[in-house]
């Protein structure tokens, strides 16, 4: 009994903690939604963005028996604009992800997450290669402050695929699939700004860019960094 006891407490003592770290969350479940709901807490909640009202879509994602819906960008010019507030910047630990699947299209890159001069995970259309990147100290120096890690091998097109990225203050890592496939030591404290964090594009110079031709599902942000093991877990 004593045993049980402890087992509670230690479960109420440490779950809040795990939350806590949650700091965006898009499952796009709700057909019936016209924003991105953010189902993290924190109120993060995207407007939808495009010429075309009707072009960003909730479908039924057929990634696994229990995915339900996911968020069909059409490539050309819908995306979710989340805005800025000071829980999205983060200075030594984070970790991003979402599920993608794209097709290549003109744009120089999908980016499924992008924080202006922050942050972001993308696949290069060229190459059909993940790319995590950001802006890192010495934040005023253009020359040395933006930073890649590039995956090894090519995201097919028209595939349900895993992407993550964390950072620990120190190194800088991608994921695909929950397995990490490269990684950077950087060192220095990641940039923040009042840019606007999107989802689906890129933002760059007050223009959106980079737009997703595919679909997106799952996309989760948290404040801490985890390693390949629990971005498997999330992912599942």
């Amino acid at each position: 009994m004593k045993k049980l006891i402890i087992g509670l407490c230690l479960l109420f003592i440490f779950t809040p903690v795990a939350n806590a770290a949650k700091i965006l969350e898009y499952k796009f479940n709700d057909p019936s939604a016209t924003r991105a709901v953010d189902t993290s807490g924190n109120g993060l909640n995207g407007t939808f963005k495009g010429n075309d009202d009707n072009s960003i879509q909730f479908v039924l994602c057929y990634r696994s028996a229990t995915c339900g819906r996911d968020l069909k960008l059409d490539g050309v010019n819908d995306y979710v604009l989340v805005g800025d507030k000071p829980i999205l910047d983060f200075r030594n630990s984070y970790t991003l992800m979402s599920w993608v699947k794209y097709t290549v299209s003109p744009e120089r890159a999908t980016e499924p997450v992008y924080k202006s001069q922050a942050y972001w995970i993308n696949i290069t259309n060229a190459t059909q290669r993940p790319k995590a990147g950001g802006f890192f100290e010495d934040c005023a120096n253009t020359d040395t402050r933006w930073q890649t890690v590039d995956g090894p091998s090519v995201i097919p097109q028209n595939t349900w695929t895993h992407i993550a990225s964390s950072y620990n203050g120190y190194k800088l890592s991608l994921f695909v699939n929950g397995v990490l496939v490269a990684s950077k030591v950087i060192g220095t404290p990641v940039c923040t700004n009042n840019l606007p964090l999107v989802v689906g594009s890129a933002f760059k110079h007050g223009t959106p860019l980079n737009f997703v031709k595919g679909e997106l599902d799952d996309v989760r942000l948290f404040n801490n960094t985890m390693t390949a093991n629990q971005v498997k877990t999330s992912m599942q």
